[in-house]
This record gives structure tokens, sequence and C-alpha cells, in this order.
């Protein structure tokens, strides 16, 4: 069942993606070309918009899809994930809102594992930006430790943006489930995020006991 569903969403989604194209496509030469009528440019350029959302949406469809189907693999290595993650969190600092910092923190100058690193940076990436959205001042801090057993690492993106509601903490990671009508594409992300570290043998949740903003927490095999 859950192959058909995989194998279902992958083939609807790119049906989609074919007439989706064009509606980008002409809505960003409708823009440029109706610059002279302000109010059929503002139109055009709402088209493209959301129209670049839905494209969006239909790559995180793919990319679960296909995850979950086999069909785009995870590629282990053996890499120290500290500089992986220090020096993603430098390039993305120009990114931030005035008033925002972003910021790495580690007891371990170095922490060897093997893992896919491109899919793990995607996953920061993602919460990030989920962190980024929901911050309108503050911090963010992305931190890794390990648990007390010494046998996984345990990576926080920490925010001092808006606290979800309860209700809405306890579905966050309910796949089918509309979770946040304020946050486009965070439903998403998520569900990228857990399907990446599931699939790297780890978990994903949210810390219901931190009361400042939102953290999210993934573990990850040492």
């Amino acid at each position: 069942a859950e192959q058909a569903k995989s194998l279902f969403v992958s083939n609807i989604s790119h049906e989609i993606r074919t007439p989706l194209n064009s509606i980008v496509g002409f809505a960003q030469v409708m823009t440029e070309m109706m610059k002279e009528q302000p109010e059929v440019a503002e139109f055009a350029r709402i088209i493209q918009n959301d129209s670049e959302k839905l494209s969006k949406l239909i790559d995180g469809l793919l990319e679960v899809s296909d995850i979950q189907s086999g069909n785009k693999r995870i590629n282990k290595e053996r890499v120290n994930i500290i500089s992986f993650i220090s020096s993603m969190v430098d390039n993305m600092k120009q990114s931030m809102k005035e008033g925002v910092t972003l910021s790495f923190t580690s007891p371990y100058p170095a922490m060897d594992m093997d893992t896919d690193i491109n899919r793990l940076i995607q996953v920061l990436m993602n919460l990030i930006q989920y962190s980024m959205r929901n911050t309108d001042k503050g911090y963010i801090i992305v931190a890794v430790e390990k648990d007390p057993a010494n046998t996984m690492a345990q990576i926080s993106v920490t925010d001092t943006g808006q606290v979800l509601p309860k209700e809405v903490q306890k579905v966050l990671f309910n796949r089918f489930e509309k979770k946040e009508e304020f946050i486009q594409g965070a439903n998403m992300e998520l569900t990228i995020c857990q399907t990446i570290i599931e699939s790297l043998g780890g978990n994903i949740w949210l810390d219901e006991s931190y009361e400042g903003g939102t953290r999210f927490v993934f573990s990850h095999p040492l």
C-alpha cells in the first residue's frame, strides 16, 4: 500500500508539473510585458509567486515519494559533521532578518559519523528556514550534543520566535494533517525532514518543554 501510494503521488506530481511550468513561465513574461500597466503587472506577479509556491510543494511531494520508494538512495560516508554544520551556518548568516542572529554551538571540536551529509544539511536548512520565517527578533541557535548513552547525536534548532499552540505541537509530525495555517510551506518541509531523518536511522521531534519560541531536535546514530 505504501509503495502504491508513493507511486501515485510521484505520477500525479509529474503530471501537475508540466502545466505548472507553463503557468510560471507565462506569468514571468506577462510581468515584464505589463510594466506600464501596474495593476495587470501586479496580478501577473501574484500568479507567478503563487505558482512558484505550488512548484515547491510539488518538489517536496516528489522528494518524499522518491525517498520512501527507494528511488533516491541514502549515500553514507564518514564525515566530521561539526565542520560541515559550522560552514553551513556561516553561509546562512547573511540571510537573517535585521534583529535576528544565527549561531552554532557544540562542546565537541569534531564528531565523526556515517551519514549522507547532503541529506543532513538539507534537514538543517529546512529547520533554519522554518525558524527564519517564525522569528522576527532574537536569535536562532543550532547546537550539537550527544545523548547520555553516547550512541546518538542530538542536533537542535532553537529560536525565539512564535510559540506553537499546544494542539499544534501534538500533531506537528502527523503527515496527513494540516497543522499550521500561519506558516506556508511548513507542513511539507517538516515531512521532508522527518522522512530523511528516519531513513538515516534517527528521529525528529518538537521540544514541548521549551517555551521561549520553537525548538526542533533530531537524533542520528553515532
